[in-house]
C-alpha cells in the first residue's frame, strides 16, 4: 500500500493536505513501532477518514520528544498548521507527537487559536479545542512523562552499575571490536592506523597530514580533527604514557608556529613554473574537488589530480630502474625563540606544573628532532605496493630522492582548452 503522496521537504506541496507524522528515537532492541509500521497505520486511517486529501509524510528519525531536542519535521508541520496549509494530522498515537506536558500546552494554544480539531490516531481521535479532549490529552501526557522519567532513571542506574564494575559504557571507541573482562579487543587494521598516527605525531608530523593518510587507509570511518584528537587522548588501545605524551604535544604553547612537516600534497615543492621558476601552489576547487596547480604569477596552471597521477607514474617507472639514494639534508635549526621557550618550560617543570612525560614532549616540540631512522630505505623495491600506505610526508621524501623538480610548461594555445597533456611535465631527475 502506498503510504504517502509527498514528503514534507518537497518544494511544492498541495494545499490543503493531510499530515502523516511519524517519529522514532533510538530503538536498538526493535521493540518500538518502526516508522514503516507507523506510516502504514497512518495511511490506513487517512484513506478511511479523508480519502480526498493528499498525504504528506512528516518524519523525524532518531529524535526524542522527551529530551526537548529540535524536531525539524514536527516544527515544519506546526508552521503549516498556522498558515492553514494542513487540514488534518494523523499520528500512530499521542506520544509520537509529544511526550512533555509543556509541548502539549503549546499545541493546545495553537489549536485554540486556529480552531484546529482534526487529529486522528490509531487509538482514537484527539480534539484539543474541547475541555474534555484537553483533559484526556493532559492525562496521557502526564502518564507518558512519568514513563519516560522511569525509563531514564533505570537506564542511568544500569549504566552507573556498569561503570562501577569497570565495564565500558557507550559507543565502542575507534579501533575496538569488543571488551572482554574489561580489556579492549582491537581491530588489527585500525590499531595499526592509530599506532602510525601516534608515532607520526610524536615524531613531528602534522595531525592534518596524518588524518589524510588515515582516511585513505580507512575510508569507511573518516574521523574529523576533533574526532582524532579524542581518539589519541582517550583511546584504551594507547598506554597512559602515550596519551600523556600526545596531550603534551597537542597542547604545547606555540604549536602552530613551530616548524612542521605539514603537507597537503606530497607533490608540494616539486612542481616549478617553466616561465618564472616559482613553485606552483595547490588550488583545490570548491565545485568538483579537482582544482589546479597554479603559478603565483598565473603563468601556468595544470589539473591538480591528473598531474599528481602523472608524476606518480613517472616515479614508479624510475623506481623500477634506479634505487634512490638518501639525500643529505641540512641539520634542522631551532626556532629563534627556542631558548626563551625552554626557560619557560624549565620554570614550569621546577614548579611542578609539568610531569616528566609532559616536559619531554614539550621540549621535543621546541628543539629540532633528532634525525629519525628513515621509514623508506633505498632497499624498497615494490614502490607501487608500498605507496598507498605512506603518508604525504613519506611520499614526498621518497619522490625528492628521485626528482629534483618537475617543470610545468605553458599549455599549447591550439590544444583543446581542458585537455590534459603529460608532455607539459618535464622532470629533472637526481638519478
Amino acid at each position: 500500500m502506498r503510504t504517502h503522496d509527498h514528503l514534507w521537504t518537497d518544494p511544492r506541496l498541495p494545499v490543503p493536505h493531510l499530515a502523516s507524522y511519524t517519529r522514532i528515537s533510538k530503538d536498538p532492541l526493535g521493540i518500538a513501532a518502526s516508522p514503516e509500521l507507523q506510516r502504514e497505520d497512518n495511511a490506513s486511517i487517512a484513506r478511511d477518514r479523508w480519502p480526498d486529501l493528499p498525504i504528506v509524510l512528516y518524519e523525524d528519525r532518531d529524535r526524542s520528544a522527551w529530551t526537548g531536542e529540535r524536531r525539524p519535521a514536527y516544527e515544519a508541520m506546526l508552521e503549516r498548521v498556522k498558515s492553514g496549509e494542513i487540514a488534518a494530522i494523523v499520528a500512530y498515537n499521542q506520544d509520537r507527537l509529544l511526550r512533555l506536558p509543556r509541548q502539549l500546552e503549546e499545541l493546545i494554544d495553537l489549536c485554540d487559536a486556529k480552531r484546529f480539531r482534526n487529529f486522528a490516531t490509531a487509538t482514537g481521535d484527539l480534539d484539543l479545542t474541547s475541555d474534555d479532549g484537553q483533559f484526556k490529552a493532559r492525562i496521557i501526557a502526564a502518564v507518558t512523562k512519568k514513563s519516560s522519567d522511569d525509563t531514564s532513571r533505570r537506564v542511568k542506574r544500569a549504566l552507573r552499575a556498569k561503570r562501577e564494575r569497570g565495564e565500558w559504557v557507550g559507543r565502542l571507541p575507534y579501533g575496538v571490536v569488543r571488551f572482554e573482562d574489561g580489556r579492549p579487543v582491537p581491530d588489527p587494521k585500525r590499531l595499526a592506523i592509530i599506532e602510525r598516527v601516534r608515532d607520526g605525531l610524536l615524531a613531528g608530523e602534522s595531525l592534518a597530514s596524518l588524518m589524510r593518510w588515515a582516511h585513505e587507509q580507512d575510508p569507511e570511518r573518516r574521523l574529523t580533527r576533533p574526532g582524532w584528537r579524542r581518539v589519541l587522548l582517550t583511546s584504551p588501545l594507547l598506554s597512559p604514557q602515550d596519551r600523556a605524551n600526545i596531550r603534551a604535544v597537542l597542547s604545547a604553547p606555540g604549536r602552530r608556529t613551530v616548524w612542521s612537516n605539514r603537507r597537503r600534497s606530497w607533490l608540494s615543492g616539486l612542481l616549478v613554473c617553466d616561465v618564472c621558476d616559482a613553485a606552483l601552489a595547490r588550488k583545490p576547487s570548491a565545485n568538483d574537488g579537482a582544482g589546479q596547480w597554479r603559478c603565483p604569477e598565473n603563468h601556468v596552471a595544470i589539473h591538480l589530480t591528473k598531474t599528481e597521477e602523472a608524476v606518480q607514474a613517472m616515479i614508479f617507472e624510475a623506481a623500477r630502474v634506479h634505487r634512490p639514494a638518501p639525500v643529505a639534508s641540512e641539520p634542522a635549526l631551532p626556532p629563534p625563540d627556542a631558548q626563551e621557550r625552554l626557560e619557560r618550560l624549565a620554570r614550569l617543570y621546577v614548579a611542578g606544573a609539568l610531569t616528566d612525560a609532559e616536559w619531554e614532549a614539550a621540549r621535543a616540540a621546541v628543539l629540532p628532532p633528532a634525525e629519525p631512522e628513515p621509514t623508506i630505505t633505498p632497499d624498497v623495491v615494490d614502490v607501487e605496493a608500498a605507496w598507498p600506505g605512506w603518508t604525504p610526508v613519506e611520499r614526498h621524501r621518497f619522490a625528492a630522492r628521485l626528482l629534483a623538480e618537475v617543470r610545468v610548461r605553458r599549455a599549447d594555445p591550439s590544444a583543446p582548452r581542458r585537455e590534459f597533456r603529460v608532455e607539459r611535465l618535464v622532470p629533472r631527475w637526481r638519478v
